[in-house]
């Protein structure tokens, strides 16, 4: 007779592969089992990701000390674990769904000037030569860019421009 697991924890770099590609397949072989992704990303869109495609909850590595046997009791049991963080993630991808909009749609002319600038890998300081703005007011408008977009890094940030293709 073989066992079978009541929740797993799935890290997202496996060897060979993506453990976030691995959650659908997953869920359909083991309908019952809760997954549990444990990743050094932060929760803000890898999370959402990793929700999306049917793990039961999301923690980040550096979170995890602290949450991770909730965490496990809360899907064991049938429910979701969302983390604050997550969770205001989770509302803004729902906001922007909502509104009908992409997340770069938001932002304005000028803050869109700076993401894109962001993901083409250019310093704060050549950003601010090239738009002729300071480097603080530069550095202003990649905090709001990161803030209404639901986005904690550059590499999220450039992955998401590139992604839209907006570069």
């Amino acid at each position: 007779m073989k066992a079978t697991p009541d929740v797993l924890i799935l890290d997202i770099n496996m060897p060979g592969g993506n453990g976030l590609q691995m959650i659908p397949e997953l869920r359909l072989l083991y309908p019952p089992l809760a997954i549990l992704v444990l990743s050094v990303y932060l929760e803000s869109r890898t999370g959402v990701r990793a929700m999306a495609v049917g793990a039961h909850g999301y923690l980040d590595k550096t979170t995890a000390t602290y949450h991770l046997v909730e965490a496990v009791r809360q899907v064991a049991r049938g429910l979701r674990y969302v983390s604050p963080a997550l969770g205001a993630a989770l509302a803004e991808d729902v906001h922007f769904r909502r509104a009908g909009k992409l997340r770069h749609e938001t932002l304005s002319a000028r803050e869109y000037a700076v993401l894109l600038k962001i993901a083409e890998g250019y310093t704060t300081k050549q950003i601010a030569e090239q738009l002729r703005l300071s480097a603080k007011t530069v550095g202003t408008y990649r905090t709001r860019v990161l803030q209404k977009m639901g986005i904690s890094t550059t590499a999220e940030l450039t992955r998401y421009v590139v992604e839209k293709g907006l570069v």
